[in-house]
C-alpha cells in the first residue's frame, strides 16, 4: 500500500470517528444569540459555551436555577435566563449524550448522577450577566466563568440558543 493510500484510509477513518463521537451531542438549535436588556428591576443572566469539535463535544451539563429546571449546557450554544435581584444557585449534573457512550451506559450513568451546586452568582437589578460554561479534562463538574461583556459578545456571535430543560429534576 503506498504512502497516499494510507493517508487517504487514515483521513476517512478519522472523519468517521469524528461523526461517531460527536455527531449527538447537545447542541443550540434554537433562535440565534442576539442581546437583549433584562426587564426593568430584574437581572438577564446569559449562559453559554462556545462550539468545540472534538473536545467533550457529547458532555453536556443539566442546569437548575434555585432548584428549578433550567437548561442542557451542551457543546456550542446560549441560554438566556431572567432571575429576582438575590442570591441564585446553580445545580448542575453531568449528562452524557450517547453518540459517546452507547445507550445503555449513558441511561445508566445519567440516572445515577446527582446534582451538585457548581456556581453562585448575586444578581443585582437591571443588571446583565454573562457565564460561561467549559470543560476541564481534570473533572466532569463545569468550570463556569464570569465572563466580561465584550469578550462573552465576541464568543457569542452565532450560537443557538438551547431549550429549557424538560427532566425531572428528582429523578
Amino acid at each position: 500500500m503506498t504512502t497516499e493510500a494510507v493517508w487517504k484510509r487514515g483521513g476517512s477513518l478519522l472523519v468517521a470517528l469524528a461523526v461517531a463521537l460527536g455527531g449527538c451531542a447537545v447542541k443550540g438549535s434554537g433562535k440565534p444569540f442576539a442581546l437583549r436588556p433584562p426587564p426593568a428591576g430584574e437581572a438577564r443572566v446569559y449562559h453559554y459555551r462556545v462550539h468545540h469539535t472534538f473536545l467533550a463535544s457529547a458532555l453536556a451539563w443539566d442546569v437548575l436555577s434555585n432548584g428549578q429546571p433550567l437548561t442542557r449546557i451542551g457543546n456550542g450554544g446560549y441560554f438566556a435566563e431572567t432571575v429576582a435581584p438575590g442570591r441564585v444557585r446553580y445545580l448542575t449534573r453531568t449528562n452524557r449524550d450517547a453518540g459517546l457512550y452507547g445507550i445503555a451506559a449513558t441511561a445508566l450513568s445519567n440516572a445515577l448522577a446527582d446534582f451538585q451546586e457548581s456556581h453562585v452568582l448575586d444578581a443585582a437589578a437591571d443588571s446583565t450577566y454573562f457565564l460561561r460554561w467549559r470543560f476541564d479534562a481534570s473533572m466532569s463538574d463545569p468550570v463556569i466563568e464570569a465572563m466580561d461583556p465584550a469578550t462573552a459578545l465576541s464568543e457569542m456571535d452565532g450560537l443557538l440558543a438551547f431549550p429549557p430543560l424538560t427532566v425531572d429534576p428528582d429523578r
